[in-house]
């Protein structure tokens, strides 16, 4: 499609070539008539029919000029019309085009196509967990560092040799007691703790006792005294032996001594 702006450029050069052709050949005709007047040797009839003529010829001319621009300027007008129209049809008009893929989604309603929803502001995620808090991974408890974790138990070796007493009180320092046992599993964690410390099964207090009746055992964190892994004749009471250890003979189980003798000892405490 040509631009408006070259058919506009085209139709005004054309005008001013065309009005050019129209002032020459009326200053011909004025010059070949002035010649004609200047130069008649014939009478003043001849002289007045040759000014009529030179009249009537400018008129022609002129009506030839006027009714060619005149017939220029409705081609251009029309030519300009039909491109505007052309134009206007090339530009959207509001309503959507059924070819050109799908409509853009009204803002402010979601596009069932397009994947999840967002939550809206102020409406809690239910899947980012507890309001308030879903940037927060929540931490579970663990123990602290050198001691060893049995289920929701925390165990720790202490070499240093001393009596039932100490051992206990030295635990109470680190937050919790002599180690208590509850099941075969949880003696077997605490001795394998001890055997990779030492790379052996030194006999080691633990929080049992029965100083207070003999016979009576308790753990001295207060948990219900029901698991016991007593070795061979054990116990025996030899000597006032109120007090609970492990790795105690070949047998490596419980055995119990007199509180006073300096042992290693387990401590244990609830995470």
């Amino acid at each position: 499609m040509i631009p408006s702006s070259a058919v506009t450029k085209q139709t005004s050069g054309f005008l001013e070539r065309r009005g050019g052709m129209c002032v020459v050949q009326l200053l011909s005709l004025v010059l070949q008539t002035s010649l004609d007047v200047l130069f008649s040797r014939q009478q003043k009839e001849e002289g007045d029919r040759t000014i009529c003529f030179f009249l009537l010829k400018i008129v022609i001319t002129l009506n030839i000029c006027i009714t060619t621009t005149m017939k220029m300027l409705t081609v251009s007008l029309l030519v300009c019309a039909i491109m505007a129209l052309t134009r206007a049809a090339d530009v959207p008009t509001g309503e959507p085009d059924l070819n050109s893929g799908p409509e853009a989604v009204p803002t402010g309603e979601p596009d069932l196509n397009s994947g999840p929803v967002a939550v809206p502001t102020g409406e809690p995620d239910l899947n980012s967990g507890p309001e308030g808090n879903s940037d927060i991974a929540e931490v579970a408890p663990s123990c602290p560092g050198n001691w060893t974790r049995y289920n929701d138990s925390c165990f720790f070796y202490v070499p240093s040799h001393m009596t039932w007493a100490d051992a206990e009180k030295h635990c109470q320092t680190l937050g919790g007691n002599l180690a208590s046992v509850h099941s075969f599993d949880e003696q077997h964690a605490i001795q394998s703790m001890i055997q990779r410390l030492t790379l052996g099964f030194p006999e080691t207090w633990l929080g049992g006792y029965d100083a207070t009746q003999e016979g009576t055992w308790f753990w001295s964190d207060g948990t219900d005294f029901s698991y016991t892994f007593w070795a061979t004749g054990e116990p025996d009471d030899s000597r006032d032996a109120d007090c609970l250890l492990m790795n105690y003979g070949d047998e490596e189980k419980f055995g119990d001594q007199p509180c006073d003798q300096l042992k290693p000892s387990a401590c244990g405490k609830k995470l």
